[in-house]
């Protein structure tokens, strides 16, 4: 069954399952086959406790996961669940987001690309990538080489590894990735084309794109891709105490929202399906439209 998750979704699942399973040892109940009395304590002890409505949710889909019996679907468990979203109404993350002009900005003076240090030309396809795309690191971090198609007019990549949003008749990722010669210094395309080349002599048995800076420049993961995003945002001045890695998944969706591109348009590159309200919801924020170096100031 846990086959089914995603390995983000099972991490998840484990955070809340352990306290579960204390709370269960310590009041002697089967925690695999729990009345719905038990599990309506558990919550409620941990709703008291200030646990998130996200968290509780958490909980119930992870307790239903290893019972016996089907506890999430339970109507009392259902109907405290819509009281706690009463009482504590679920939260976007941020409230407003930062520009990214501001990154654009910066990545424009790591230029010309034949000249710049790898390390550099890695940072700056990459964070290209991640706002072109509008991609959480895991997907940019599962692009293999033998997926990448380049072309005249641009790069097609294939992602065929399983993602979060792969589910059954739901087509596998394509990224479509344009040369775009009206912005030369910040070209998406011809940045990764330019880091191809600078890295095929350095990767050795590697068979994914980005590779690990420093020798011996081995496959990296989603941890090393956020890092690296991390890395840019703090030294451009942006808050990394308010603002995670992923919060570039916000800040490229909504610039694109404030630029009037289609919201079709901006769901499909961003990997929602159009039904999905995931965007108005949890993405969709306020720019804050200032320079680098009063940016920090500001969101204090």
């Amino acid at each position: 069954m846990t086959s089914s998750l995603e390995k983000s979704t099972i991490s998840q699942y484990n955070s809340v399952l352990r306290p579960w399973c204390n709370f269960c040892k310590i009041k002697n109940y089967n925690g695999y086959n729990p009345e719905v009395s038990q599990v309506l304590e558990f919550l409620t002890k941990k709703f008291h406790e200030k646990a998130t409505y996200g968290t509780l949710n958490s909980a119930r889909s992870a307790i239903s996961l290893v019972s016996n019996k089907k506890i999430g679907e339970d109507d009392s468990i259902s109907r405290f669940m819509k009281g706690v979203s009463k009482l504590h109404p679920p939260k976007p993350k941020y409230v407003f987001t930062w520009d990214v002009t501001i990154v654009l900005d910066y990545l424009e003076t790591l230029y010309p690309l034949e000249t710049i240090s790898f390390t550099n030309i890695t940072y700056k396809t990459m964070m290209l990538m991640i706002l072109s795309t509008a991609h959480r690191a895991q997907i940019i971090a599962k692009i293999r080489l033998d997926n990448i198609q380049v072309n005249e007019d641009g790069i097609l990549i294939h992602i065929t590894d399983r993602i979060k949003t792969s589910a059954p008749g739901r087509y596998q990722l394509l990224l479509s990735i344009p040369f775009c010669s009206q912005f030369p210094k910040n070209c998406v395309a011809t940045a990764l084309k330019v880091y191809l080349e600078k890295s095929k002599d350095l990767r050795k048995d590697s068979s994914k794109l980005f590779v690990a800076i420093k020798r011996p420049h081995k496959d990296i993961g989603a941890q090393t891709i956020s890092r690296w995003v991390k890395l840019i945002l703090g030294m451009i001045g942006i808050d990394l105490n308010k603002f995670t890695a992923h919060s570039t998944r916000h800040s490229a969706t909504s610039k694109a929202k404030a630029n009037s591109i289609d919201l079709d348009t901006i769901k499909r590159t961003a990997g929602w399906t159009t039904r999905s309200e995931t965007f108005a919801k949890f993405y969709n924020r306020p720019i804050i439209p200032l320079n680098t170096h009063d940016f920090s100031i500001i969101i204090h």
